[in-house]
C-alpha cells in the first residue's frame, strides 16, 4: 500500500527553506521558521527532509546548483572570456549595490559554520573551488584569445577574484560607503589589464 501523496511543492519548500537560511543563517533558523515559512507542517517535514542540518544541506545545494551554477556557466560560455569574467563582476557588483542585499549564502554559511561543522566544510570548500576553477578556465582562455596579459598567473588572479568578491559578500552587507562596491570592482577589474 502506497503512502499518502504529498500535499506540497518539494521545489518551492526548498527555496523557501533557502531563502529563510540566506536571511537569517543556519543558527538564527528554527524549525519552526521553517514550517511556517515552507507552509508544511514540521512532521512533514522531517518525513520529507529529514531534520534541520539534512534541510539546510538540501537548501544549499539548491543554491549551488542556481546561483553558482550560473555564475559558472557564465564564464564558460562562448564568446570573449574576457566580457564573461566582466560579466560576473557586473552581476555581482550590482547585486551588492541593491539595498536588500543579503550576501552570499555559501560565503555566510562558510562564515557561520567553516571548520564547526566537520561534515559541511568540504561541500563548502567544494563550492568556492568551483568558482575559483570557473574563473580560472575563463582566464586561461582570456589569455589564450590575447585579452588578458600572458605574464598573470591565471591562477593566482581567479583566487584573487574569488576572494575579493566572497569578502564583499560579507563586507557589502555593512558597508556604507555608497562607492564602496564600486571601489572593490575597479581594482578587481585592474587585476586583469
Amino acid at each position: 500500500m502506497a503512502g499518502r501523496p504529498r500535499e506540497f511543492d518539494e521545489t518551492a519548500v526548498l527555496q523557501a527553506a533557502m531563502d529563510l537560511f540566506w536571511e537569517q543563517g543556519y543558527e538564527a533558523t528554527c524549525v519552526a521558521e521553517l514550517s511556517e515559512r515552507c507552509g508544511i507542517g514540521r512532521q512533514s517535514m522531517y518525513n520529507a527532509f529529514g531534520d534541520k542540518h539534512a534541510l539546510f544541506e538540501l537548501a544549499l545545494e539548491r543554491y549551488r546548483r542556481e546561483k553558482i551554477g550560473r555564475v559558472i556557466g557564465m564564464l564558460d560560455a562562448p564568446g570573449s572570456p574576457l566580457a564573461n569574467v566582466e560579466a560576473v563582476l557586473d552581476m555581482w557588483e550590482e547585486s551588492w549595490e541593491n539595498p536588500g542585499f543579503k550576501g552570499c549564502l555559501m560565503v555566510n554559511s562558510i562564515a557561520e559554520l567553516g571548520v564547526r561543522d566537520p561534515e559541511l566544510a568540504p561541500k563548502l570548500d567544494t563550492m568556492l573551488q568551483s568558482i575559483e576553477d570557473g574563473f580560472y578556465r575563463a582566464l586561461r582562455r582570456a589569455q589564450a584569445e590575447g585579452e588578458v596579459p600572458t605574464e598573470r598567473d591565471p591562477r593566482a588572479l581567479a583566487r584573487a577574484i574569488t576572494a575579493l568578491a566572497q569578502g564583499m559578500s560579507v563586507v557589502g552587507k555593512v558597508a556604507s560607503s555608497p562607492t564602496y562596491a564600486k571601489d572593490v570592482f575597479s581594482v578587481t577589474r585592474q587585476l586583469l589589464r
